[in-house]
């Protein structure tokens, strides 16, 4: 049973001296509790400052109350339904200046119970304390959410593209998508799709994003230090999550065709608890570039594939995506010629898992990066590099009431 606290404080000045006078403090006789609607917010400790005047009729007002106007005005209602014997001084009621905390809740009205009254001691006693409220600052961060990510105005439906608009950010230059991020380049910000490092936002530096647009959801940016979940790393945090599961009661696609490339995506219901996504982009900007005659050469295309499946209190997910870009630059010049062949591939499982008040995860990450530069116009003119790289990760999450704690570790092999 919810009980209400009341801890009363007296305060006041007294004109003669205490062993000349008899002194009783105020003392609470009945109280209904202080409950308010749910959709008003409690503070973090649940309690309220207040100040109150028992007047010497045992009626109470409130003087000062330090919460919100809606919080102030259910608390001003409680006290008014209150009952207070008065303070007394050799006997005769007076008025009294109280400072008190309240406990509020949301659950419905309950009986008034009556607070012991308290034994004044034989001698007055003289009390001093103090109170200090500390407020746990969280990492802010910057949330685009899924509804109407993908409209905003010049980011050409690309939620990736949302990162130059965004506080702190400011771009190499005007149309280009890589940016500033509080000072620090492109290259000190890491980029996440699903919790999985993605190497190239972009094809072909400033071509379409890799990673196709339907099957992003809300994008988080932590401009400042990420959380300590995201390990290894001190600058800032792009974060794309996946897209929240589609109707599982029909096919859902979309396609798009444009005169540089062409995509398409295709979710598909499997049995009963499970769905196969697939989407993937093939550029073709060589006809455009033959037509205004740049010596250029630029291909690329990417692919994405995710197959979940629900078990009751269990899921599994295997998600896989991955992108190439092949450019050519001055190929009509051998002494000149610059070409740049780049791809990354990334395969994960993983398992996801409840039990009482953990929620349990794990995954087995796999991923191929490859790159090959050839610069005839350098002294040296080739640079290539292969990187194969293994690791399994896990996480919980414990969650009961205001406790929340969250582990994780994660191990990675080159």
């Amino acid at each position: 049973r919810r009980v209400l606290w009341l801890a009363f404080c007296l305060a006041g000045c007294w004109l003669a001296p205490a062993s000349a006078q008899e002194l009783r403090p105020p003392t609470l006789k009945s109280m209904p509790p202080v409950t308010v609607p749910q959709e008003l917010r409690l503070p973090a400790s649940g309690r309220v400052a207040v100040t109150l005047i028992v007047h010497s009729s045992g009626a109470a007002s409130l003087e000062e109350c330090e919460a919100s106007e809606l919080l102030c005005a259910h608390i001003e209602d409680a006290i008014a339904a209150a009952s207070f014997e008065p303070g007394r001084r050799d006997g005769v009621p007076i008025e009294s200046r109280v400072a008190a905390e309240l406990a509020l809740v949301h659950s419905a009205p309950v009986q008034p119970q009556a607070l012991p009254t308290p034994t004044p001691p034989d001698e007055p006693l003289l009390t001093f304390s103090s109170t200090a409220e500390v407020e746990a600052r969280s990492q802010e961060q910057t949330v685009l959410e899924l509804q109407g990510i993908r409209s905003i105005p010049g980011t050409l439906g690309e939620p990736f593209r949302t990162l130059e608009l965004l506080p702190s950010a400011l771009p190499i230059s005007n149309g280009q998508p890589f940016v500033y991020l509080r000072g620090a380049p492109p290259v000190g910000t890491l980029s996440l799709y699903d919790d999985i490092a993605v190497p190239e936002l972009f094809h072909s530096v400033i071509g379409p994003q890799t990673i196709h647009p339907g099957l992003i959801g809300d994008v988080k940016l932590y401009s400042a230090v990420p959380p300590s979940r995201f390990g290894r790393l001190t600058g800032g945090v792009l974060s794309a999550e996946k897209r929240p599961p589609m109707p599982q009661d029909r096919v859902h696609g979309e396609a798009e065709l444009r005169a540089i490339d062409a995509s398409a995506l295709l979710n598909v219901p499997v049995m009963e608890d499970g769905s196969v996504t697939m989407a993937g982009r093939y550029g073709f900007p060589n006809g455009l570039l033959n037509v205004t005659n740049v010596d250029a050469s630029i291909d690329y295309w990417d692919y994405q594939l995710l197959r979940s499946l629900d078990a009751g209190r269990a899921r599994f997910e295997l998600l896989t995506f991955g992108a190439r870009d092949d450019t050519s630059i001055d190929e009509s010049d051998p002494l000149n010629l610059f070409t740049l062949d780049v791809q990354f591939h990334r395969v994960e499982a993983r398992f996801f898992g409840q039990k009482k008040n953990w929620e349990l995860g794990g995954a087995a990450l796999y991923g191929y990066d490859y790159s090959d530069v050839l610069d005839r116009s350098l002294d040296v003119p080739t640079a290539s590099s292969k990187i194969n790289r293994v690791g399994p990760r896990f996480w919980a999450h414990y969650g009961a009431g205001r406790v929340a704690v969250r582990l994780g570790a994660e191990t990675l092999f080159l």
